[in-house]
């Protein structure tokens, strides 16, 4: 006997779609509705199951009565779904004797719906593409490039942990430097300046308090900096504290998958072109997926509103906006600090780059365990 899943269809939570349907073992899947749903949706969710596993899928508008049509005695009925149409798949499902489960979205497990017991409790995990995927957006290209090497990722921690407080200062001598190379010749990571130019860099407060670090050298005309990798990342300053956040995430261990400076291409059926957009990072742990936007030094309420609407075109209601920033914003701009807790948008400031705790403010968004400071 064909072992069979019936659910409702929940066509504005396509994360639930597909959780059951990848976890318990079952031969194929009936979604059902009653009303219309998107067609571009359905395909997501196929495509997100079917490159997991080869299992039949068919997706079936009804009325009440055809419901029980859709049965045998191998069917396993899923209610997870907060729609009408779950009532009645539990009504066939009691006057048939049938298994009835449930996703808990709290407790992140697969319940039996008659006794509450966990039935599941290793859920299936996505990754940062399926859920991009899942709600109509498609991950197409990196802006800004991570750091791979040891040594450059040491180097940056070093950087950003010695400026944390002066972060400003910092990225403002980024640019200045970034000025002088941009049209001068240079041979990987050797750029030649003329004497004025060294002078000027001599001269500048910032070089007398980084050189130490190694970022560059200054020989007779030529800059020369660490390599190549770090003279690239000169040319954009936003690179070294996307960098910086990106690497302590994947050196903490306690993410199924951070990715950085993400393009994401939305294409609906409402639209007739993509619409694009980027994403600082991504960060993603038991199908919990952050949205985060890095800002240097300055932030306001509009890019609060703009990585909020990035979480809700691409995003699910699992997902979460964030704000990370080097500066103290809770001190400095209590206004905007006070607008991102109304809006549900989570902060983490410099104040949070202190002893590794930068992951762990992380990790407690996705846990539940985020609290905001009362200002």
């Amino acid at each position: 006997m064909t072992k069979r899943l019936l659910k409702t269809f929940e066509d504005d939570n396509n994360l639930i779609n597909v959780l059951v349907p990848l976890t318990i073992d079952v031969d194929e899947v009936y979604f059902v509705y009653h009303h219309d749903v998107k067609s571009q949706e359905i395909k997501n969710c196929s495509k997100i199951i079917n490159k997991y596993k080869n299992i039949k899928i068919y997706y079936k508008r009804v009325s009440e009565e055809e419901v029980s049509t859709l049965i045998n005695e191998d069917t396993i009925v899923d209610v997870s779904a907060a729609k009408y149409l779950s009532i009645v798949l539990y009504e066939v499902a009691l006057k048939n004797n049938l298994q009835v489960i449930y996703y808990d979205e709290e407790e992140r497990v697969i319940k039996q719906y008659k006794d509450h017991k966990i039935i599941a409790k290793a859920i299936f995990k996505l990754t940062i593409e399926d859920i991009i995927k899942l709600g109509g957006g498609k991950i197409t290209s990196n802006l800004h490039k991570a750091l791979t090497n040891r040594e450059d990722i040491e180097l940056i921690y070093k950087t950003v942990d010695r400026s944390r407080n002066e972060y400003s200062q910092f990225t403002s001598f980024v640019s200045r430097i970034n000025s002088y190379i941009s049209d001068s010749p240079y041979l990987n990571n050797i750029c030649h300046l003329n004497e004025k130019t060294i002078k000027k860099i001599l001269c500048d407060e910032q070089y007398q308090n980084y050189k130490d670090l190694g970022l560059f050298e200054i020989k007779d005309n030529d800059l020369i900096f660490f390599n190549k990798n770090i003279k690239d990342a000169f040319g954009v300053s936003g690179t070294f504290l996307e960098n910086y956040i990106y690497h302590k995430l994947l050196d903490s261990k306690l993410f199924d998958d951070v990715k950085m400076s993400n393009i994401i291409e939305f294409n609906d059926e409402q639209h007739k072109y993509p619409v694009n957009c980027e994403i600082d990072a991504l960060v993603l742990k038991n199908n919990e997926l952050l949205f985060v936007s890095i800002k240097s030094n300055k932030i306001e309420k509009t890019d609060l509103n703009e990585i909020k609407v990035h979480n809700v075109m691409f995003g699910n209601k699992q997902s979460k906006a964030v704000v990370c920033i080097n500066s103290d914003i809770s001190n400095q701009k209590p206004s905007v600090y006070a607008k991102a807790e109304e809006l549900g948008l989570y902060v983490i400031d410099n104040t949070d780059f202190i002893n590794q705790n930068l992951a762990n403010k992380f990790n407690d968004i996705i846990e539940g365990n985020y609290v905001y400071e009362r200002i």
